[in-house]
């Protein structure tokens, strides 16, 4: 791989790993909601889910390249229209306090992260195009998942941080926000359902 390509496949996973989809929107709400510690255990699943994603990718695209576009095609529905859900409970939520509900758990960042279609359409091509014509083992493939995946996490805290240290402001202006942050979630899943 050139030097060139190298930087371009860097650029790739930065736009990609940190533009508003829905881990990195739900990582900034759920901090706006109920802080950066109450939101960890999200985080947690959000982190644990991504590797999980990236790594059935990894082998799916290495492995049977050929039979790919049946299961994304069922995922990119199921996806999508989780994210529309998702969207929607960001639009119509209410302001809670502390006592009215629990914190998000490790499942839901799990979940959220497995139906995440955009990370499958990530790493789909950022192996087709950067890594299979350069590095032809399989070891080293699955070694570059460490650092695909530590890439989309941090992208994740960050969000989480920014929401954390913006929480007065957020909540001030919470059914603004969440308009806008749910504007964001639905039209990432109509990308979904229409890409």
């Amino acid at each position: 791989m050139t030097i060139t390509m190298f930087w371009t496949m860097l650029s790739y996973m930065a736009a990609t790993a940190f533009t508003p989809g829905p881990a990195n929107v739900l990582s900034l709400n759920l901090a706006i909601v109920y802080g950066r510690k109450k939101s960890i255990p999200f985080l947690k699943g959000l982190c644990c889910g991504h590797f999980c994603a990236i790594y059935i990718c990894i082998i799916a695209v290495y492995a049977v390249n050929t039979y790919l576009s049946s299961v994304f095609g069922i995922l990119k529905y199921v996806g999508g229209l989780y994210v529309g859900y998702l969207a929607l409970h960001t639009i119509l939520s209410k302001p809670l306090s502390e006592t009215e509900s629990k914190p998000p758990a490790f499942i839901t960042g799990l979940s959220l992260q497995l139906l995440n279609v955009k990370i499958y359409l990530y790493v789909i091509t950022l192996m087709s195009v950067y890594l299979i014509p350069y590095v032809a083992s399989f070891p080293k493939i699955m070694l570059s998942g460490i650092g695909i995946a530590g890439l989309g996490f941090i992208a994740n805290i960050t969000w989480s941080f920014c929401g954390d240290k913006m929480q007065n402001i957020f909540k001030k202006y919470y059914r603004q926000i969440n308009l806008i942050l749910g504007i964001f979630l639905l039209y990432c899943a109509v990308k979904i359902l229409a890409g």
